[in-house]
């Protein structure tokens, strides 16, 4: 996190920086606290978003590790081994449907 400094702190940095920064204009404060306040919102979201893609895969792994164990007690031959995943068009339309594939080569 950023530490909180003052102006004068700030206007200090600015002259030593040589040229490195410069002072915003005071006529777009009022847009660059709109920008501010929007990319506080937008880094919530991705935190937001990167913890559910976390949770999505691991119930992905969740269901995939059972649906290979329910095929191996039913017969079904390399099941450790076959790309497993859900088919998105079936998904998409509220089915649960998975692909069984051969592996590619990798």
């Amino acid at each position: 996190m950023a530490e909180n400094r003052t102006k004068q702190e700030w206007l200090d940095l600015i002259d030593k920086s040589e040229g490195q920064m410069v002072l915003l204009p005071e006529s777009l404060n009022e847009k660059a606290e709109t920008f501010r306040k929007i990319r506080e919102e937008f880094l919530m979201m991705v935190r937001k978003m990167a913890k559910m893609e976390i949770e999505q895969s691991v119930l992905v792994n969740e269901i995939v590790y059972e649906m290979r164990k329910d095929l191996e007690a039913k017969g079904h031959a390399d099941v450790w081994t076959k790309d497993i995943g859900f088919n998105t068009d079936a998904l998409e339309s509220g089915g649960f449907v998975m692909n069984v594939n051969e592996p590619q080569r990798r």
